[in-house]
Order: C-alpha cells, then structure tokens, then sequence
C-alpha cells in the first residue's frame, strides 16, 4: 500500500527571504549602576564639590589678586612719603649775639666746611639782587664763570633774587646780559633762606611764623619789639611765607587767619601798617588760654619754624599742648625772653626750645641798644 505525502503549502506572502544575521547585545549587567556608584563613592569627594569647586577657585584667585593690589598701594603710598620726608627742607635753628647778622648759620659753606657763600674772583660787587651792576672787564674770570646764555638766565630764574647760580653759572655773558657772580665777596645767603629775629636766628626757613606778646608789661619797650618785627620780615626772601600773632588777653593774627604771607614787598608794607595798630596793654602772666590760642593760630598755618617771645611765665600745661600739637616734629621753636630778667619763665622757655629743636635766647635792654 502506497503512503501519499502531504503536499507543501504555498507561501501566500510569496517566497521567503533570508533575514540577515541580527548583532547580538552583550548582556546587561543589572549591578553596573551599582558599580558606578561605588566608584564615585569610592573617590572619596562628595557630590556639592563639583559645584562648589569653581566657586571656591574665583574666591582664591580675586583674594591674591586683591592683596597684590594692596600691596602696590602701600608701596606706592610709602615711597611717596619718604619722597615728601626727604624733600622737607632741614630747618637750622641758631642762636648768636649780633642782631644784625642776616639769620641762620652766619656760614655754614657745604660739606661741613664752614665756608662763606661767596666768590673771590670779582672784588667790584655793590649789590646782589640776581644781576651784576657791569659786565666784568676781567676777561679770565669772565671766561671762568662765563655760560650759556639761555642756561644763565634759566638758573638765575630757577634760583631767584640773590641766589648763587652754581658752578656753570656765574657771571655769564650772552644776550640777556651778565649774570650776577656767585655771591658777594666775604659771606652770601649760605645754605637756604634764613631768618632772623632779635640775633635768634634760623636757616633752611620757608614758613616762618612770629608769636609776640604785646601784654602791658611790655610797654616801655614795646616800641624796639615793634620794630625788630618789621625789620626781621623785611629781611625774608620771596620765596619765604611769614605770619604774625600777637598776643596779650586775647590773641590777633596780623594777616589772613590761619594762612601764611608771601614775603613780598606789598605784604611786608601790609603788616607794618598792621602792627602799628598793636599796643602793649592787658596781662597773660601764668595764664594758659592766651598761650594756648596763639601757638594753635601759628600752628594752623603749618610753619616750618616759629619765634615765640615773652616776658614773662605761663602756665605748664602750655608744654603738653605744644607737644600735642608738635608731635611730628616737624616744627621748630625759638623762644625769646624780653628785657624782663626772671630765671622762672626764662627756665621755661629754654625747655620749651629744647623739646621742640630750636634755641633760646635773652633780649637785653642792650640788644635794644638802649
């Protein structure tokens, strides 16, 4: 008996195509997440640091870059006052008998060599207000001093009236005509502007202020003080600033309050009108109020060297006030004691000169030429 197969069915979707052999994925690990998290568990930084990082780097960065600038402030700061410390002219208080010496160190020369400020080649100076009176007929000394004529005439500018103009300077000759020589023969202005007030005398002065008393006890020889007054701001350069107070009861600034004078001829005419109206009269003896307020209106023009004089005692408290007002050191005070011969308060005013870097001097009645 014959077994009949069973026929194939055909395909409806017609014949079929082979598929191509599909990439099979490597198995998930379900632990892997929990590996990584290990990992970043294991690296020990905890999640806020990858914020906080950058933050933290900005505030170091600015914080050196903050304290450099400070740094440069300072530097800056510190270099600048050293300038204006060594730019402070040194102020040379002195005292000696002759009043009518210029002020200052009669002759202090350079390099501590006692010299006088002058030349010794041209004998024929009558003046010396910054132009020679004729052009030297010494043809070797004027060769000698002889230069530039603009270098001449730009130095005696630079220097000012009866100032030396140094060692290419002199007695030029050019189109502006001679130069005055360098110095007068035997003594000049020496080292910087100088100051005298009664033979107590002070070099290197630009600001200058006076304190005077005009108590009544002054009266009969308050006329000479009046006068040594006008004549010791007479003798100031130009280039020098003064201020007057007076004082007695109460206390007067002969000028604008608070303000130094340029020493020039208007202002030099101005205060000898102004001290005419000043008379002695009133006390101020052990007193502090009247001291204390003419040593803060002569402090408050900012002075490089102050003449104080009296005669007679004042209160103690006067020297913790000018320390106070002193305590940078940068004010010199020569005191004055007046006719009036009283160890007490001239005891004072040599300790008030000695705590402030001046010197002290006694007017006597034959310093008045009396």
């Amino acid at each position: 008996m014959t077994e009949t197969l069973p026929r194939p069915v055909p395909n409806p979707g017609g014949p079929s195509k082979a598929r191509p052999p599909q990439a099979q994925e490597p198995p998930q690990d379900p632990n892997a997440e929990l590996l990584e998290e290990d990992v970043a568990e294991d690296s020990g930084l905890p999640p806020w640091f990858d914020v906080a990082a950058p933050w933290m780097a900005s505030i170091v960065f600015h914080l050196g870059v903050g304290l450099l600038i400070l740094f440069l402030t300072w530097f800056i700061v510190k270099a600048a006052s050293n300038m204006a410390k060594d730019a402070e002219p040194i102020v040379i208080p002195t005292s000696f008998a002759d009043p009518g010496t210029p002020g200052g160190v009669p002759n202090p020369g350079q390099m501590n060599s006692n010299r006088d400020a002058a030349q010794d080649k041209i004998k024929d100076v009558m003046k010396s207000d910054g132009w020679a009176q004729s052009e030297s007929k010494d043809h070797n000394v004027s060769s000698a001093l002889s230069g530039a004529a603009g270098e001449n005439v730009a130095d005696a500018i630079f220097r000012g009236s009866g100032g030396s103009t140094g060692g290419g300077g002199g007695n030029g000759v050019g189109s502006g005509g001679p130069i005055a020589p360098y110095g007068t023969p035997g003594g000049g202005m020496g080292a910087g502007p100088k100051s005298n007030f009664f033979g107590n005398g002070g070099g290197g002065a630009y600001r200058i202020v006076y304190i005077i008393d005009h108590s009544g006890s002054l009266l009969d020889n308050f006329d000479f003080l009046r006068e040594e007054v006008k004549r010791s701001v007479g003798n100031l350069l130009p280039i020098q600033q003064f201020g007057v107070v007076a004082f007695s009861e109460d206390c007067i600034v002969l000028g604008p309050a608070a303000q130094l004078q340029r020493a020039t001829t208007e202002a030099k005419r101005d205060l000898a009108k102004r001290i005419e109206d000043i008379k002695a009269q009133g006390q101020n003896d052990d007193m502090f109020p009247p001291f204390q307020h003419a040593f803060d209106a002569a402090f408050a023009m900012k002075p490089q060297l102050i003449y104080f004089l009296t005669d007679g005692a004042f209160d103690p408290q006067l020297f913790d006030h000018v320390k106070s007002l002193n305590k940078d050191h940068k004010v010199h005070i020569n005191t004055l004691a007046f006719v009036n011969a009283d160890p007490r308060y001239e005891s004072q005013l040599k300790d008030l000169a000695k705590q402030n870097g001046g010197s002290y001097k006694f007017v006597s009645e034959k310093d008045l030429g009396r």
